[in-house]
């Protein structure tokens, strides 16, 4: 995969109204626009708007092991607008990351001057007992994912952004 300086921006936002999921769905898939955008997600079936919503609320609140904030947001962004299969393969293996114990959807930006994919990680488990997604441990999957990226040949730049 040969890829031009992606960058990964890891939003350490406390994300816990309780709205949240309801929000971030509007927001991720730009559902107050006249064209939604398609949905990607793992932990979530069947995938829509709605039972992503429910899904996350539902492990949220039957998991005694939880922490205050409900989401982490990253955002894999591209210096340029073209859309190829290798940015969304990067995408999709960096969702793949959390798939095996977290929730987690994402979306493909395409209205901004450069390409962007949002994604959102429930910080709750669906493996009961599980430790939720706290700092430390999402530090060992950013970790990971570099160190994926980089046996790829892709050289990812790690962004740490306080939330906005």
């Amino acid at each position: 995969m040969t890829l031009i300086n992606p960058e990964l921006h890891i939003i350490d936002k406390t994300y816990e109204n309780e709205d949240v999921f309801s929000n971030i769905v509007t927001y991720a898939f730009r559902l107050n626009n006249n064209q939604t955008l398609p949905i990607f997600c793992y932990g979530i079936w069947p995938p829509t708007y709605k039972n992503i919503i429910d899904q996350l609320q539902y492990i949220r609140t039957s998991n005694p092991t939880k922490i205050d904030k409900a989401l982490w947001q990253l955002i894999l962004s591209f210096p340029d607008k073209h859309i190829s299969d290798q940015k969304f393969r990067l995408a999709d293996m960096i969702a793949k990351t959390f798939a095996s114990e977290y929730q987690i959807f994402y979306s493909c930006h395409t209205d901004t001057k450069h390409l962007h994919f949002h994604f959102f990680v429930s910080t709750t488990s669906f493996l009961i007992n599980n430790t939720p997604l706290i700092k430390e441990k999402m530090d060992s999957y950013i970790k990971f994912i570099q160190d994926m990226t980089k046996d790829y040949g892709i050289h990812l730049i790690i962004n740490w952004k306080a939330g906005e």
